[in-house]
């Protein structure tokens, strides 16, 4: 009974940390499973290693040893910038070129192995389009980490290790939610008739509001300013 008493309050404030926290990260999902050549366990992976990532910088605030301001975690959001600009730069070059669009390959190739169970289970996480799905999650974590870190740190180490839990069951649930948004027919339509030209624009615009969200834009001021 006294189990209960503070489970259930902090499964539903988990739940609604979560939500509120990861609205832009829902978008952001949307965004990713409608390319094709972003396979989708790619995805799920590079989420749940960011994600983990986020919370163990949150967990650094439960025993007060921040190692980095928001402000410097938010220079992640150059990485939706670059992929922007190249998406940009190949919309361009298939405008005045009259080619296709470039395809991104594999970073890492393993060429010999069998088609076994470790390659399966290991190709993955040597996967550079994995890492890119990483340092967007992580880039856009700022509000994650700033709501993560005093709901940690207000409570006792059970009720962060529940809170936890409770967060990486629901990253899955929002990657399954995030995949079949991208397959409505509505948003499937939209992104195969007008993607190439959204895409840049979102992961450009993306990029921006991580680095003004975090304070990353005053920040680069300041140090200007110092100069």
């Amino acid at each position: 009974m006294d189990q209960a008493v503070w489970l259930a309050p902090t499964i539903l404030i988990g739940t609604i940390a979560f939500i509120t926290t990861n609205i832009d990260n829902l978008l952001l999902l949307i965004l990713l499973f409608s390319q094709p050549n972003l396979r989708k366990r790619y995805i799920v992976i590079g989420q749940y290693i960011g994600f983990i990532v986020i919370v163990l910088v949150s967990t650094l605030g439960f025993f007060g040893k921040f190692l980095l301001s928001l402000a410097w975690i938010g220079f992640l959001g150059v990485v939706p910038i670059i992929m922007g600009m190249r998406r940009l730069r190949e919309l361009l070059q298939k405008r005045m070129l009259k080619q296709k669009r470039a395809v991104y390959e594999d970073a890492y190739i393993l060429p010999d192995l069998p088609q076994s169970l470790v390659r399966l289970v290991f190709a993955p996480f040597l996967n550079l389009q994995t890492y890119r799905v990483t340092l967007l999650t992580i880039g856009n974590g700022s509000d994650n980490i700033s709501t993560y870190t005093p709901l940690f740190a207000s409570g006792s180490l059970i009720r962060t290790a529940v809170l936890i839990s409770l967060f990486l069951l629901l990253v899955g649930v929002w990657c399954f939610i995030g995949y079949q948004l991208a397959r409505l027919p509505a948003v499937a339509f939209t992104i195969e008739r007008y993607g190439s030209i959204i895409l840049p624009f979102a992961f450009i615009m993306l990029g921006l509001f991580i680095m003004i969200e975090s304070g990353t834009l005053l920040l680069l001021y300041q140090l200007i300013k110092l100069r």
